[in-house]
């Protein structure tokens, strides 16, 4: 802090902390903060190679539908996969899918405001005619291969009949 800045205390008490915060530390909340943490770490590198084998498996599925194009990467994040399909509408196939209690996106997070493209999916190049049909797949570490496989098949389904709707 800046000297000769005055800053009123957080909390009024007994004075711990310099006078900016009273009052006694939560021991246990502090101790159960710490075990969490350590449970996150232990568990992390099982549950990142759980969640890449349901991508790469998702990804080798995708592969055998004609017009798929995988835009992640190898360097990205395991529990996102971004895919773009032709002769489909990315909004439309998520509407489908949540008829089956399927839930996907059709925009990042810091794009879902619904205001035009992707810069992204610009950026990397993506033809016009495949970013309409782009979604945006979340993995976790909850999810199963035999689940990748069940969504793939509803994800094939809808993607057929929605290019026999639009290709007419």
């Amino acid at each position: 802090m800046k000297n000769g800045i005055k800053i009123d205390p957080m909390v009024i008490g007994g004075g711990q902390e310099s006078g900016m915060r009273s009052g006694t530390e939560n021991v246990p909340g502090i101790l159960g903060f710490g075990v969490a943490a350590e449970m996150v770490v232990k568990n992390f590198k099982r549950e990142q190679e759980s969640i890449k084998a349901c991508r790469d498996r998702l990804i080798d599925r995708l592969n055998e539908i004609e017009d798929v194009k995988i835009n992640s990467t190898d360097k990205g994040v395991n529990n996102i996969l971004s895919v773009s399909v032709l002769n489909t509408r990315g909004e439309v196939l998520l509407h489908s899918l949540e008829r089956d209690q399927i839930y996907i996106s059709v925009a990042s997070a810091c794009t879902s405001n619904g205001t035009g493209r992707s810069h992204v999916l610009e950026a990397i190049k993506l033809e016009p005619k495949y970013i309409e049909g782009t979604v945006r797949i979340c993995f976790s570490k909850d999810n199963t291969l035999e689940e990748i496989d069940e969504f793939f098949e509803k994800f094939k389904e809808y993607v057929n009949e929605l290019r026999e709707i639009m290709v007419r």
